[in-house]
C-alpha cells in the first residue's frame, strides 16, 4: 500500500496552539532600528532584519547640560544635519520618544545640540533625564514596512510556523519539548513529522469533544540493538521522521501534538491531511537525497567543503487495479507541481508502521503508467523531496 496525503494548508486559524516563542522582538512602526536589528512581524509570520539603519548610542543624564542644551557623546562623529531619535521612557525634557531631531551645526567634536528642523534653533534642554537612554543616528528605517526590500531582509520564519512552512530545512525550536494544537477544518486520518532532531517521543492526541486517539510513539532507533558493544557504549540515535495515517477521520477534530526531547528539540515539517491510496509499493524502490553541498580543491589539494541544503528523492514503483488506473493517473497528474506527503514503503515492525526512506514530502517529476497486462498497470513515480 502506498498513499497520497493532501496537506492542509495552517494559518492562524488552524494553529490554535503553539508553545515554541520567538528569540526577537514584534515589529513596532514607531521604533527605529539599527542596521542588523531583528524583528518578527505576526501578519507575515516572518523575521526581518534591518539592512538600513543607523548607529544607537547609549548615553545618561550626566551626559546632558541643561545649562547649554547640549549633549556629551565622545568623539561622536556625527554630520551637522543628521536626523536622531531619541527613546527611553524618562528622555530629557522635551524630548519625546520616537520624534525626529536633527543635529545642530557647529560644537566640538564631544558635544552636540538638536533641534526640531534640519538647520533650526536648538532645543532647550529643560531637564537631564533619568535612567539608561539611548538614540538612533538617521531615521532609514523608521515606519518603513518589514515588506519594504530596500530596507528589510526576510531571514525566514518565525520560530512556531517553521515547522509549518513549506521547506524541511527550516526547523521549531525549544527546549525539552514542541507542543502544537491543529484545528485542521477539514477530516484528517496522517500526521508527518519530518528532519526532527534531538526527539525522543512523540504523541499525537485526537479530539472531537472527546479524546478518541491518544497514542505515544518512542523514536529510539533500535537497528543497532543486535550490536551489544554499540548498544551499550555508543550514543543514542533517534528517527528523523515519522508518520502516522491510522487517526480516524472524524469531524471536527482537534489535534494535539507533541514532540519531546531531553535537549533542544527541532523540527522541520509537521504535515496534517487526509490520505489517498494510490497502489502498492513494490521492491526495487530506490531512495536516497539530492546534495547541493560544495565540495572544491585548490590547486594545492586544500579541501573546502560548504554545507548546504539537500533534498529527498525516490523512484517507486506501484501496482495497480486497472479498474483505478484512470483515477489514479488523474490525481498525481493534479499533484504536479504541488508538494504533497507521500506514504510509499508500508512497514508494521517500524513506529508508525512507515519506513523512514519512504515518506517523503515533495513534488512527483515523473510518472509513467505501464499497462502491461488487462487485470494490473504498474506505475513508475519519481519523487523530488523539498528542502
Amino acid at each position: 500500500m502506498a498513499l497520497l496525503v493532501r496537506p492542509v494548508t495552517i494559518t492562524a486559524t488552524e494553529l490554535t496552539s503553539s508553545n515554541a516563542s520567538e528569540s526577537v522582538s514584534a515589529y513596532s512602526a514607531t521604533t527605529q532600528y539599527a542596521t542588523g536589528d531583528q524583528v518578527y512581524d505576526a501578519t507575515t509570520m516572518r523575521i526581518y532584519e534591518a539592512v538600513a539603519g543607523g548607529t544607537t548610542h547609549t548615553f545618561v543624564a550626566g551626559d546632558v547640560d541643561t545649562g547649554n542644551d547640549v549633549i556629551t557623546w565622545t568623539a561622536h562623529g556625527i554630520a551637522d544635519d543628521t536626523p536622531i531619535i531619541f527613546r527611553g521612557s524618562s528622555l530629557p525634557s522635551p524630548l519625546t520618544a520616537g520624534t525626529t531631531y536633527y543635529k545642530r551645526p557647529g560644537l566640538s567634536a564631544d558635544n552636540f545640540k538638536v533641534s526640531t528642523t534640519s538647520g533650526g534653533s536648538a532645543v532647550n534642554l529643560t531637564t537631564t533625564g533619568s535612567g539608561t537612554m539611548t538614540f538612533q543616528l538617521t531615521t532609514e528605517n523608521y515606519g518603513r514596512a518589514v515588506t519594504n526590500v530596500s530596507y528589510w531582509l526576510d531571514i525566514g520564519p518565525m520560530n512556531k510556523w517553521a515547522m509549518f512552512d513549506t521547506y524541511n530545512t527550516t526547523q521549531t525550536s525549544r527546549a525539552s519539548n514542541i507542543e502544537v494544537q491543529i484545528a485542521p477544518g477539514t477530516r484528517v486520518d496522517t500526521v508527518a513529522l519530518l528532519n526532527l532532531s534531538g526527539a525522543s517521543s512523540v504523541r499525537i492526541q485526537a479530539n472531537n469533544g472527546s479524546t478518541y486517539y491518544d497514542q505515544t510513539f518512542s523514536l529510539t532507533e533500535t537497528a543497532f540493538a543486535d550490536d551489544w558493544y554499540a548498544g551499550t557504549y555508543s550514543e543514542t540515535h533517534y528517527k528523523n521522521r515519522f508518520a502516522v495515517s491510522n487517526i480516524t477521520p472524524n469531524s471536527g477534530t482537534t489535534l494535539t501534538i507533541t514532540i519531546s526531547g531531553s535537549g533542544t528539540v527541532y523540527c522541520g515539517s509537521c504535515i496534517v491531511g487526509l490520505s489517498k491510496e494510490i497502489g502498492g509499493a513494490e521492491y526495487g524502490a530506490e531512495v536516497g537525497i539530492d546534495d547541493y553541498s560544495l565540495i572544491e580543491r585548490d590547486d594545492y589539494g586544500t579541501l573546502t567543503i560548504t554545507q548546504r541544503d539537500y533534498n529527498d528523492r525516490g523512484d517507486f514503483s506501484l501496482f495497480v487495479p486497472k479498474e483505478k488506473n484512470a483515477a489514479i493517473l488523474s490525481l498525481i497528474t493534479g499533484y504536479r507541481a504541488t508538494p504533497a506527503l507521500w506514504l510509499m514503503v508500508p512497514d508494521d515492525t517500524v513506529v508508525g508502521d512507515w519506513d523512514g526512506p519512504g515518506i517523503i514530502y515533495g513534488i512527483p517529476t515523473s510518472f509513467k503508467s505501464l499497462i502491461r497486462e488487462p487485470s494490473h498497470v504498474w506505475y513508475n513515480l519519481e519523487l523530488t523531496g523539498l528542502t
